[in-house]
């Protein structure tokens, strides 16, 4: 039931769930989750990758209320994906302290690494306790020390080692890469 008894059809829903292909246009969320857009599918060629980008510009940012909240929230794939482009987006001019024109952002980032090693001990047994940023000196250094095991993250530093790639530092860590450090660019293949 409404209030003065409107019709619940008349109503725009408050929450609402649409897939990456489902059609949304008309709905204007106050918040806006966006979960794993970047994909090998949506980001494994320039073209996939540009259509995902021309989505996000035209849909996702276009769709969310005034003052309202998008996220875009996934697992980094490649040293140059969406959420590279989301993270340098410049923020308003007017938001910027003074004397530090260019230091604000659109976006702000949130990483949570697999492996915290600066708060490491060198035990990762899987019944460590989480790592918890509330609590670094007692808690343990991994993540999620059942679902990314050691075991399993040691073995994707032994591939990239072999194969001279990035794939912890990118996929597990979080962290940056420069896309121009690669022999041979994903696209060009």
């Amino acid at each position: 039931a409404q209030p003065n008894d409107v019709a619940a059809t008349t109503k725009e829903a408050s929450v609402s769930a649409f897939g990456r292909d489902s059609s949304y246009l008309g709905q204007r969320p106050d918040i806006a989750l966006w979960d794993d857009l970047v994909t090998e599918e949506t980001s494994g060629t320039l073209e996939s990758r540009e259509k995902t980008l021309r989505k996000w510009q035209r849909e996702a940012e276009q769709r969310v209320e005034p003052g309202g909240v998008l996220v875009l929230q996934g697992q980094r794939l490649f040293a140059d994906d969406l959420y590279r482009y989301c993270i340098d987006l410049p923020g308003d001019e007017d938001d910027e302290p003074e004397g530090q024109e260019g230091s604000s952002r659109k976006y702000t980032h949130i990483v949570f690494k697999a492996h915290y090693e600066e708060h490491c001990h060198g035990l990762h047994a899987k019944d460590d306790p989480p790592y918890d940023p509330a609590h670094p000196g007692i808690s343990g250094c991994l993540l999620d020390p059942i679902g990314l095991s050691w075991k399993f993250l040691r073995q994707v530093q032994r591939d990239d080692e072999q194969h001279g790639t990035q794939t912890f530092r990118i996929v597990c860590q979080q962290e940056d890469a420069d896309p121009e450090s690669v022999l041979v660019k994903k696209a060009w293949v």
